[in-house]
């Protein structure tokens, strides 16, 4: 994510909004990757609407490969298993990532069938379980940050007079 790269170098930015982009997981994590190692950017906002956007893609892009034995036509990207397009793997290696994302490894000679719609339910219940880590971190460096940057602002130590009866 070119954000996420612009980050590794640039110290002076406070605030990122880059919300209602199409930002998935994989961009997500890249973004968390990188303001974990620049502590100057304390506000990052609005990233919600993304997540419920990608992970209706991802459903319906799932979905699409229960009903039907041809992957989808779209273009979709999520760490983990799911970094390359659907339309660039074959069906055997879809079903095989979707099976390794729920924990359903499959053996070398068990012919590959369709995804369930439980395994869909699974491997939804699990992404977006890794967005919420995600975001936990997110907000721990956010908060990090601001305390940071908050103390670097004060110029004089700030001295706590206790009185004793």
């Amino acid at each position: 994510m070119v954000i996420a790269k612009m980050l590794e170098t640039n110290r002076s930015l406070k605030e990122i909004r880059c919300s209602n982009n199409g930002v998935n997981l994989q961009g997500f994590t890249a973004l968390v990757n990188a303001i974990e190692q620049n502590r100057t950017v304390s506000c990052l906002p609005g990233l919600e609407r993304d997540r419920k956007e990608q992970l209706s893609k991802l459903r319906r892009d799932l979905n699409y490969i229960v009903e039907t034995a041809d992957p989808p036509p779209s273009r979709l990207s999520v760490h983990g298993s799911f970094t390359s397009t659907f339309h660039s793997l074959d069906r055997k290696r879809s079903l095989r990532s979707l099976r390794s994302l729920t924990g359903r490894l499959s053996s070398e000679n068990e012919k590959v069938a369709s995804p369930s719609e439980v395994q869909v339910d699974d491997a939804l219940r699990v992404l977006n379980i890794r967005w919420d880590d995600h975001a936990k971190r997110l907000q721990d460096c956010l908060e990090q940050n601001t305390s940071s940057n908050d103390l670097s602002r004060v110029a004089t130590p700030i001295r706590i007079l206790v009185h004793s009866s």
